[in-house]
């Protein structure tokens, strides 16, 4: 399992992210919000399963506020 911190930005891409989309292709990956229902109410926290070329890894992402 991994960790990103991804610093909040206008971001075409990012915004899916942002809004915890449940399903998100981006390229060749295939990112899949997971235990969405645990974290719905944590705006800058979501848990996706990345999956590429069958492989998939658990990555915790983190919205970091940078405009303080």
């Amino acid at each position: 399992m991994g960790e990103l911190n991804i610093a909040r930005t206008d971001s075409a891409i990012l915004d899916s992210i942002y809004r915890k989309v449940h399903s998100i292709q981006i390229g060749h990956f295939e990112f899949s919000l997971t235990e969405w229902l645990e974290y719905e109410n944590f705006p800058d926290y979501s848990i996706y399963d990345i999956t590429h070329e069958g492989v998939t890894v658990t990555v915790h992402i983190n919205i970091v506020d940078i405009s303080v």
